[in-house]
């Protein structure tokens, strides 16, 4: 049978048979000729032919090399028909196990991803999702097992109590703030019932004198705290002699000194100290100070001023004699949404001592509190401002 002729037979052979010959040595024959009945003539990539039996169909697998007249052996191969679906293999006993593992594992993760990642986030999502509602109160788990999802728990949690609080010193602030407010109004009123009786008219306008100045001063105060507050606030360092900044603070202040018989005692070391700071700044923080201290405590008491170089800054201190500031409410007068009660039961607010600290903070410096409301009593205020600079 000639190469040509048999080409048909060699297709037939490769789409009707999964079956082909392989040299033990792994040559693969690209070309399988049918010569004879039990005969098939087979090329490889070289060209070579070799002649081997062909052992009738159906083939005995077991029995898959064969050899031919020259003594070369060829290996009997099973080749994918693409005509046909491969036949799956059944599942052994240990690829069985493989894959319920496989499946117990993935359950297991989509369980643990669920519980670790997933169920957080959504937590996380509703609680904000009701504080921007104005829910505060939202409270966030922080048994997780992933420490960090835990740690966000715990930052969201601190966050939202801080958020909280100064939700109610607001809350509060604007209580007291609208009772101060409605005072004053209340007063009026009161007067313009007076006035129409005719009626001790001269105490009526010294009242509404004195309400109208408490209501101004509290407005004024408002306003000041906003505005230390700024970012674009305007400072301007200069040289300042502090006993010509003292004496004009005292002037201003001396005639509240003596309705109370207070004396206001001045001392600078050295005597001509100068002071690197806004001097508008500092006149407003000393005239709070003072003031303060002439209000707060009773009459025939003192109240000492004092400016000191310490080499690496310059100290202000305004001291008084008065019946001190309980310990537990040191850490409250600077705060502006807070009020305070003195010992001698006089409620305080922070609005003016939190101005004083904004405009020493803006000028680079520290603003401190002592006090001792039992044995000798007293209230310190020391601030310490920087030198001034070579560059500056």
């Amino acid at each position: 049978m000639q190469k040509n002729s048999a080409q048909g037979d060699v297709e037939m052979l490769k789409n009707v048979s999964t079956r082909f010959f392989q040299k033990i040595n792994d040559t693969v024959f690209e070309e399988a000729i049918i010569i004879a009945p039990v005969m098939i003539e087979v090329y490889d990539k070289s060209g070579k032919v070799a002649t081997i039996n062909r052992p009738p169909f159906p083939f005995d697998e077991k029995n898959y090399i064969w050899e031919n007249h020259k003594g070369l052996k060829f290996k009997f191969v099973e080749i994918p028909d693409p005509s046909r679906k491969p036949k799956e293999p059944p599942i052994t006993v240990p690829q069985l196990f493989v894959l319920l593992g496989a499946l117990l594992m993935s359950g297991f993760l989509i369980f643990y991803l669920n519980r670790v990642f997933l169920k957080p986030l959504s937590e996380i999502t509703d609680g904000l999702e009701k504080v921007k509602d104005g829910d505060l109160g939202v409270k966030f788990s922080t048994n997780s097992e992933n420490r960090h999802i835990q740690e966000t728990f715990e930052t969201l949690n601190e966050m939202l109590r801080s958020m909280d609080e100064k939700e109610i010193l607001r809350n509060n602030f604007l209580q007291s703030l609208v009772h101060d407010l409605r005072a004053p109004i209340v007063a009026q009123n009161r007067a313009i019932d007076i006035l129409e009786d005719e009626l001790s008219q001269h105490e009526l306008f010294s009242g509404m004198k004195n309400n109208n100045e408490d209501y101004l001063k509290l407005i004024n105060l408002i306003l000041e705290a906003q505005e230390s507050q700024a970012p674009d606030v305007s400072i301007n360092k200069i040289d300042i002699k502090f006993k010509d900044l003292i004496n004009s603070v005292i002037e201003v202040l001396k005639p509240l000194a003596d309705g109370k018989n207070i004396t206001l005692v001045v001392e600078t070391v050295p005597w001509n100290l100068k002071i690197w700071a806004d001097y508008l700044s500092i006149n407003r923080i000393l005239i709070n100070l003072v003031s303060n201290a002439i209000e707060n405590i009773g009459s025939d008491k003192t109240v000492k001023i004092g400016a000191f170089d310490r080499g690496e800054c310059v100290e202000i201190v305004v001291l008084d004699n008065g019946t001190g500031i309980k310990q537990e409410n040191l850490d409250k007068i600077f705060n502006k949404y807070k009020s305070f009660t003195l010992t001698s039961h006089k409620s305080v607010s922070g609005l003016g001592l939190f101005i004083v600290k904004n405009l020493v903070e803006k000028q680079g410096g520290r603003v401190f509190a002592e006090s001792s409301n039992v044995g000798e009593t007293y209230t310190k205020f020391t601030i310490t401002l920087p030198l001034r600079n070579r560059d500056d």
